[in-house]
């Protein structure tokens, strides 16, 4: 995709950050490290650098799926407390980003809207019905040698 469409603004909507404490315990955290570390064979995203990532679909582990559910339910109940309204988790993986790994800001529709091709129709329904209105990010981490995961600013 092209640099200047990442920086896309498909809602008016402010943007604020919900955390969610205690998601997963340290051992759940460990359990999933060590399931992508051993898992290589099921990586199917990413690779050019910047990180690896197996996607849920493919996952056939019934403890890693059970975990994802787990986490995919108390996502959607604090998006319904928080928002008013229901929302379903569409696309779920589970990644390793290497030590100084960067990604620029983007959507993920991976729509008309994203790509430029839309009809006035579609950008009408966009504004009050987007295809994406949330992103999940669940930091695990075996590796302590300094560094954060960090979120600029962003228009997104």
């Amino acid at each position: 995709m092209k640099k200047d469409k990442h920086s896309q603004n498909t809602s008016k909507r402010p943007w604020k950050p919900i955390l969610i404490p205690n998601m997963i315990t340290e051992q759940e955290s460990q359990k999933l490290i060590w399931f992508h570390k051993t898992h290589k064979h099921l990586r199917n995203l990413g690779g050019n650098g910047d990180y690896l990532g197996i996607e849920r679909n493919v996952i056939q582990t019934q403890w890693v799926r059970d975990l994802f559910n787990r986490i995919d339910f108390q996502v959607a109940g604090v998006l319904k407390e928080e928002l008013g309204r229901t929302y379903y988790p569409e696309f779920s993986t589970l990644n390793e980003w290497q030590i100084g790994g960067f990604q620029d800001p983007h959507l993920d529709t991976y729509s008309n809207a994203e790509m430029g091709h839309i009809s006035l129709e579609e950008e009408k329904r966009l504004k009050t019905n987007p295809n994406r209105e949330w992103t999940v990010i669940l930091p695990l981490n075996d590796n302590f040698k300094g560094g954060e995961c960090h979120f600029p600013a962003t228009d997104i």
